[in-house]
């Protein structure tokens, strides 16, 4: 599962010009604000970094939730190698026991 993770700036830019092609046509402003484009009351169109952002935490809860073990143990290796990118030092897959 190879996923391309595009920043907000990207999201923004590789919409742009299907934002103001809807303005254009509806005859908004172009100085209407663009969470109102979002809106399902409006025109509903979907925010890319938003719909990305849920798809990657989509992705990871199939992952988590998953009957192959060996999707199982690559989520946890995943987990592990964000762990140590981010310097983490306990990691929340070794607590066995939550109760106090």
């Amino acid at each position: 599962m190879q996923v391309t993770h595009l920043s907000a700036n990207d999201c923004y830019a590789a919409t742009r010009s299907i934002r103001s092609l809807v303005k254009q046509k509806a005859n908004f402003s172009r100085s209407l604000p663009n969470p109102i484009l979002y809106l399902s009351q409006a025109l509903g169109l979907i925010n890319l970094s938003s719909h990305l952002v849920q798809c990657h935490v989509n992705n990871l809860f199939l992952m988590a939730n998953s009957s192959t073990p060996f999707i199982q143990h690559l989520f946890v290796y995943q987990l592990l190698l964000i762990q140590f990118r981010l310097l983490i030092p306990i990691s929340s897959l070794m607590v066995v026991d939550w109760s106090l």
